[in-house]
């Protein structure tokens, strides 16, 4: 039995799902704790467990663990601390430098002049980039981050950020294609021992340079692996840790892009190639003991988004960093589907209309485009 914890507007397509037996929603324009709360001591069922499938789920977790226990509840097991602190992109940096991790040169923001003074110490592109995700996700029109291309695009995206409170900073982008991203996860017990992990590559993404993954695969790189746990041993970690890593072209060096401790969007096709981490989870807060599960899943499993992989291609192409060839040849594996499941019918179906609306604006966009010329 499933229960939602969800944002306000947020129309998730696991709300269709037939597992699914409440959805707790806050009012529009409420961003505060307090629904959740009071849907916690009023309405789960005792001894539910919180999984955060998002950053702000994984912050109620963290500054509320204590009361979410005294109402009988079963938060992700997790060192709050560290949790919090990996929310925050620019204290994960200082993290990871501190423990000897490559990161991108990264400069906070104050103000537009400052930020304008300090865009001419970096080579462009460079990006604009919130400190903390899901407090920008509101103001981002879906992207992570502004990439800057020109010193004189940054004053305007700088005041609209500064102006809505958010905190942001300046970062490099570290070369290499968009197939040098690839990641790590895992689960460490209250001891630092791996009872799972699990690693793959993100091939393309959309935007291109920074966007949501739309194909990735898996593999298993024991560098990768190696800095990971390295990285989340070192910082203390516990419970589910997930690293991104981009391979630097100049040098092939492993830099740390971004750190997530909860589940991913690529969760799916973790589940499907042999590690369920939410099972994991689960069980871990139920306190129930779990057995070792390293070096067990199917390599060369890909999770493909047709849809936004095909926009991902288009702009490659375009930019000349693909060809026809070469994507047909990337996509020529078994993939699986991040909402196909012929026992959950709900998700998918909605999940098409979806995108026969979205095909129908797109092509009803491009006639226009075409008739005004």
């Amino acid at each position: 039995m499933v229960h939602l914890l969800l944002d306000p507007g947020d129309d998730s397509l696991a709300t269709r799902s037939r597992f699914v037996r409440s959805v707790a929603r806050p009012g529009a324009g409420d961003l505060t704790f307090d629904p959740w709360m009071d849907w916690c001591y009023r309405s789960a069922p005792p001894g539910s467990v919180l999984i955060p499938c998002a950053d702000r789920g994984l912050e109620f977790i963290s500054r509320h663990r204590a009361l979410l226990q005294a109402a009988g509840l079963r938060p992700a097991p997790g060192v709050d601390e560290i949790l919090l602190a990996l929310l925050d992109k620019e204290r994960t940096y200082e993290m990871a430098r501190e423990v000897g991790m490559a990161v991108p040169r990264t400069e906070r923001v104050t103000g537009v002049a400052q930020a304008c003074r300090l865009a001419r110490t970096f080579e462009l592109p460079f990006a604009l980039k919130p400190r903390v995700s899901h407090l920008f996700a509101p103001h981002s029109d879906g992207h992570k981050a502004v990439v800057i291309r020109s010193y004189q695009d940054l004053e305007k995206p700088v005041r609209r950020f500064v102006e809505a409170g958010l905190a942001m900073i300046l970062t490099e982008i570290v070369p290499g294609p968009e197939e040098n991203y690839c990641s790590y996860y895992t689960y460490l017990d209250e001891d630092g021992r791996p009872l799972a992990e699990f690693t793959k590559r993100k091939l393309r993404q959309y935007p291109v340079g920074f966007g949501e993954g739309t194909y990735h695969v898996t593999d298993w790189a024991p560098d990768v692996a190696e800095a990971g746990l390295r990285l989340f041993s070192r910082l203390g970690l516990q419970g589910m840790g997930n690293v991104e890593f981009k391979r630097d072209q100049r040098d092939g060096r492993l830099t740390l892009i971004e750190c997530n401790a909860r589940l991913t969007a690529a969760n799916e096709l973790v589940r499907r190639a042999g590690v369920d981490f939410a099972e994991i989870i689960y069980q871990r807060a139920i306190g129930a003991h779990v057995s070792r599960r390293v070096g067990s899943y199917t390599e060369n499993l890909g999770l493909w988004f047709p849809m936004h992989d095909l926009l991902a291609f288009a702009a490659m192409r375009s930019e000349g960093k693909t060809s026809t060839s070469r994507w047909l040849s990337s996509i020529a594996r078994r993939h699986v589907s991040p909402v196909l499941d012929c026992r959950d019918l709900g998700p998918t179906l909605t999940k098409g209309g979806h995108l026969v609306k979205w095909a129908s604006r797109r092509a009803t966009a491009t006639l226009r485009d075409r008739m005004s010329r």
